[in-house]
């Protein structure tokens, strides 16, 4: 996977004068982080002020977009703005009386919406999902991925026997997929390529670690280095196929592996 890679020429171009985040990217970029980590960490105390944290991070994010007068510092703020917004929507979904995958799949359409809000005006490029010549192959490798990456998410997140058994793990797979896909989309379809033009060579590690904030609410350590591994993981392989057909067919597949075909086995 030697290929030109689209996102190495966004992390050499020179930042845009003007802008603040592109001047001092680090600084907010760990602010952003801590606020979207401590709104997270709400939810294990109020549902209600998690939502409050989400919607403050939201704002935060507007009063900061006049501040960012070139891309591509704007069109991170744009991509920045859509994390707390569908987490906003996540927490305010009904959910008590709801099977679990069933509502992630109906979020799926609030999250795709967000999803192409924070595409708009966007680069192409970033929303690549062409292979070029000869690179299904390559694609199909990126996706194959899933399969050692599984072990590691499997001994430490393990299916929970009460939630896989609810629904036949076809169904529960196919409708986590229609959850996944937008959300594959947005952190690392457009997020590494947002952040590659402002952050550079820390554009991988940042994405990770905004991927990984929003596990916090889990209150577990387990689920924050899967979350970590599965973010870094996915995010450098976005960065270097310059695509994102392959972390999206990676992200299902582990998702199948784990959550579909090991309860089948009764492993």
């Amino acid at each position: 996977m030697t290929s030109p890679n689209l996102l190495q020429s966004d992390a050499a171009a020179p930042a845009p004068a003007g802008s603040r985040l592109s001047r001092n990217p680090t600084r907010l970029l760990i602010g952003y982080v801590a606020i979207l980590a401590a709104a997270e960490l709400l939810m294990t105390a109020s549902v209600p002020a998690a939502a409050c944290g989400f919607a403050l991070l939201a704002v935060v994010v507007c009063l900061a977009a006049p501040m960012v007068s070139a891309e591509p510092g704007a069109a991170l703020v744009r991509v920045l703005l859509a994390i707390p917004l569908v987490r906003l929507l996540t927490v305010a979904a009904p959910g008590a009386d709801v099977e679990p995958a069933i509502r992630l799949a109906a979020l799926a359409v609030p999250t795709a919406l967000a999803v192409v809000l924070a595409a708009r005006d966007l680069p192409v490029g970033w929303r690549a999902v062409g292979c070029g010549p000869n690179r299904w192959r390559a694609q199909a490798a990126v996706a194959l991925v899933a399969v050692p990456l599984s072990v590691p998410v499997y001994l430490l997140v393990p299916p929970v026997p009460a939630a896989s058994g609810s629904l036949p793990p076809v169904v529960m797979v196919a409708l986590l997929t229609l959850a996944v896909v937008p959300d594959e989309i947005l952190f690392r379809g457009l997020l590494v390529p947002a952040l590659s033009g402002v952050a550079g060579r820390a554009a991988v590690p940042v994405a990770a670690a905004i991927y990984a904030a929003t596990f916090v609410s889990y209150a577990s350590a387990p689920v924050l280095v899967a979350a970590c591994g599965v973010g870094f993981t996915l995010a450098w392989l976005r960065h270097r196929t310059g695509s994102t057909l392959g972390v999206v067919g990676a992200r299902i597949l582990l998702i199948w592996l784990v959550y579909g075909a090991a309860p089948a086995l009764g492993i």
